[in-house]
């Protein structure tokens, strides 16, 4: 749970973009005490948490940290992409039908992808694709 200490450091955590000061669920609790603390008297807390997230700055930051915080949370961290040897080989159809659209791109000044396509549309180069997907 939550204290006054620890709300007001979250606040000031969220004015600096320190999305790693806590995770989501405690940017989320912030949030509600943020909101039940600058609610009008006859204002529903709904309207007041649209409200405030439309015109207070600092909920605005808390909700920014929310998000990243609940991002960082599915997908971890960013690590540098290390593909299997498998992954990278290509066998040697795929290599002649790369190598066919690679120079059908620059004859062409096209895309690899569109040329990659066109060449799969000629008589070799649906036979190289067939070849290769079987």
């Amino acid at each position: 749970m939550m204290d006054e200490n620890f709300y007001a450091n979250l606040r000031k955590a969220a004015k600096a973009g320190l999305v790693n000061y806590a995770d989501s669920a405690q940017w989320e609790i912030a949030m509600r005490w943020f909101v039940e603390r600058n609610k009008g008297a006859d204002e529903g807390y709904e309207i007041a948490y649209a409200r405030l997230l439309q015109s207070d700055p600092e909920m605005k930051a808390m909700g920014q940290m929310c998000r990243q915080a609940r991002s960082v949370g599915k997908t971890g961290r960013p690590r540098k992409y290390q593909p299997s040897p498998e992954q990278t080989q290509l066998s040697d159809v795929e290599h002649q039908l790369s190598k066919r659209s690679l120079a059908r791109a620059l004859r062409e000044h096209t895309s690899f992808e569109t040329a990659f396509v066109a060449e799969i549309d000629t008589p070799e180069g649906s036979a190289l694709y067939h070849k290769m997907r079987s």
